[in-house]
Order: C-alpha cells, then structure tokens, then sequence
C-alpha cells in the first residue's frame, strides 16, 4: 500500500506516519509538508493508494528562501490554483485539483476544522471520507482510511 500524507505540522505528521505504520506494516508512506510540495508531485499521485491531507496547508515553507520565486515557479503550470491561495481552504483546493486531473485517488480530510466547514462538493465526493482530529485518539485516522481504501475495491 502506498499512502502520501499532507500535513504542515510536524509533530502531528509524525504522529500520523508512526499510526499508519503501525496499522498497515510494510506500507510506503510518502510525506509532504506543504502544498507546494505537494503539487510538484502530483504527476505521480495515481501510483498512490489513498492521500491523508490536512485541510488547512500553507502554500510554502517558511524556509522558501526565495517566495516570488517559488511562486513563479508553480504558477506555470497552477496559477489558477496558486492565484488566491487560502491556507484554511487548501485541502478542498488540491481534491479539487486532483479531480481535473482525473486523479480517483481517495482521500482522507484529516483535519480539526468541524465537519460543517468543508465545502459541500467534497463531503458529497464518494472518493472522499472526513475525519476529524482528536487528541489521543490514533485509532480514528487509520480506521477512515481501512474503510475508505476497501470502500474503493
């Protein structure tokens, strides 16, 4: 199984990749930090068997040395994507993104934000499954994406 996770804060990625491990032994688990990174990568999304993304992504790393150049460089090829980005709306941008792309990756929202603040289009997207962040509760995100993936098969 190979799982990419999306997540800006670092302890709670490392949080997430230490549960998925555990649950799913032998997965490759790629990592990225921010959308940028993220949209480098989409090119290899399919070989990916479901995406955990936290909804709210900045854009950039705070150690982009060179921001206007990050943000040429991206906006090539995702300018629409990348014009007004929303750090509190990214997760929902990138689903979205990846659907143009006709990318059916499934796809995990793993986030704090309350379920009512996630556009209505991608809770509707059956490729899509919401899981809300709970402290000490690692079970939650492994068990969205048991039943999403299987859901998928």
């Amino acid at each position: 199984m190979h799982i990419v996770v999306v997540e800006d804060d670092w302890f709670e990625r490392e949080l997430m990749v230490r549960n998925l491990n555990h649950a799913f032994s032998g997965a490759l688990i790629t990592q990225f930090k921010t959308g940028e990174e993220f949209l480098l990568w989409l090119d290899r999304l399919e070989k990916a068997d479901v995406v955990v993304m936290e909804q709210h992504l900045p854009l950039l790393s705070q150690d982009t040395s060179d921001i206007e150049e990050a943000q040429q460089r991206l906006s090539v090829r995702f300018n629409r994507v990348i014009s007004d980005w929303e750090g509190q709306k990214a997760g929902e941008r990138l689903v979205r993104l990846m659907r143009e792309y006709t990318l059916d990756t499934p796809v995990v929202i793993y986030t704090h934000s309350d379920k009512s603040r996630i556009a209505l289009d991608i809770l509707e997207d059956p490729r899509v499954a919401y899981c809300q962040k709970r402290m000490n509760d690692s079970s939650r995100l492994t068990e969205c994406v048991r039943r999403l993936t299987l859901a998928m098969i």
